[in-house]
């Protein structure tokens, strides 16, 4: 449940800014698919995965931060995100071309 000293506006300054930084990282991650799949370019991939838990994801986790919003369900979810994008970045940082075209990457 979510809980603010400053219910209403906080909230919803703190739900907006989460909307745009997800935004964000799909567009990065897609990016990043794409990049990988259709161009073979496994260093831009890498940029745009790395972008993703820090510029992208910071303005969710700031205003969450500045309207003291807490909620479990968005914190988890970017803590999945950061997750998923370290683990992302760290295959396609140990991939050479062989290897993921072994597997279709």
């Amino acid at each position: 449940m979510l809980k603010s000293t400053n219910e209403g506006f906080s909230i919803v300054t703190a739900l907006k800014a989460c909307d745009e930084s997800y935004k964000l990282i799909l567009k990065s991650f897609r990016s990043a698919l794409a990049e990988v799949k259709d161009d073979k370019d496994y260093e831009s991939c890498s940029y745009d995965i790395s972008s993703v838990s820090t510029d992208n994801l910071k303005d969710c986790l700031i205003a969450l931060a500045f309207n003291k919003v807490e909620d479990p369900s968005i914190s988890n979810g970017d803590k999945f995100v950061i997750l998923f994008a370290h683990t992302a970045d760290t295959i396609v940082d140990n991939c050479t071309n062989e290897q993921c075209y072994q597997f279709h990457i």
